[in-house]
């Protein structure tokens, strides 16, 4: 994502704690440290800047945050809200899950205020393996807005064979 970022022209901040990582598979083995170009000390609107850098991702411009990306693979959903209320209204916000997250995902929108504050602050949900088959075949070129609550295809199929078995079928 953060070379998806760069190649739209995006200044990229990745969080403290992932810059030690390394991307792995798609990401070619790059340390993420690698991909930061800009080191905020001030963004345009935040509240808490501290809480904001904490955040997985940051695509900027000019100082203000255009998107702002939280990949929760263990981590709480909520934990994102939270991070994500201190970036101005109009921020693009994504919660970055994997497919399996997506039951967990269903549940917590069962609660009226998880629910309302991520509909009313404009949540996107992106899920990993949708991402990654379109970076597979578009790589830095891939439109991110595009695939915003879609999963893959055979992320679909088995939720599918798994609906069908709950319900005795």
């Amino acid at each position: 994502m953060a070379k998806v970022g760069k190649a739209s022209g995006f200044d990229i901040w990745i969080g403290k704690p992932e810059q030690g990582t390394q991307a792995d598979g798609l990401g070619g083995g790059v340390r993420l440290a690698t991909l930061v170009t800009v080191k905020p000390t001030k963004i345009t609107g935040v509240v808490n800047l501290k809480d904001v850098l904490l955040m997985d991702l940051l695509w900027m411009k000019d100082g203000k945050v255009y998107a702002a990306f939280e990949v929760e693979s263990t981590t709480t959903m909520t934990s994102a809200l939270q991070r994500g209320s201190n970036l101005p209204a109009g921020t693009m916000k994504v919660m970055v899950l994997p497919e399996e997250r997506k039951v967990d995902y269903d549940r917590k929108m069962q609660s009226p205020m998880f629910r309302e504050f991520f509909t009313s602050q404009g949540w996107q949900l992106l899920f990993f393996d949708k991402f990654r088959e379109a970076f597979a075949k578009h790589k830095e070129d891939t439109v991110i807005n595009e695939l915003f609550g879609k999963m893959s295809n055979v992320a679909v199929a088995e939720e599918a064979v798994e609906k069908q078995q709950s319900l005795g079928f």
